[in-house]
């Protein structure tokens, strides 16, 4: 099993905490296909951030394991001041429910998959959190600009890499 992804950050804010959660899953749910209508970090009565999916109810298990690795994706980050749960409950029950729709794979190959891919999209994720950070909510067609601007920007080396989870 690979490591969670370890940064140092000496400005993780609580608000900037949120934005770095919704920015993974953000950025590892448009690597799978998934569409953002919107991504806040402004709270509701409800939570203190979220990505609002554009309609779309899977149904095959390619397109489960897609929602699956999205609501994982916070457990790929690991900050060195000992934080290392990033997963919310909800994000821990909707995985719990939509993992058994994605056999035969396993919790830790879940987990494995994950860190490397936040590993690979870390700077993307950087990138969308810094956009929360001055807007607090970006539409999907803003997640898109600043992917495309970070992917245009990464050695084509980084790029190849992002293929190939189970």
């Amino acid at each position: 099993m690979t490591r969670p992804v370890q940064f140092r950050d000496d400005n993780l804010t609580p608000l900037r905490e949120v934005a770095l959660h919704e920015a993974a899953h953000t950025v590892i749910g448009c690597r799978f296909g998934l569409i953002p209508d919107y991504v806040t970090i402004v709270p509701d009565h409800e939570c203190v951030g979220h990505v609002l999916w554009l309609p779309h109810i899977p149904c095959t298990r390619e397109e489960w394991g897609a929602r699956l690795y999205t609501a994982a994706a916070p457990a790929g980050l690991i900050c060195l001041d000992g934080r290392s749960d990033w997963l919310s409950y909800g994000d821990s029950e909707h995985i719990e429910r939509i993992l058994p729709l994605c056999a035969p794979l396993t919790r830790d190959e879940l987990y494995s998959d994950v860190d490397r891919l936040v590993h690979v999209e870390l700077q993307t994720i950087f990138a969308v959190a810094r956009a929360l950070m001055r807007k607090k909510q970006i539409t999907g067609q803003q997640v898109e600009r600043v992917i495309r601007r970070v992917d245009h920007n990464a050695p084509a080396k980084r790029r190849a890499t992002r293929k190939g989870v189970h």
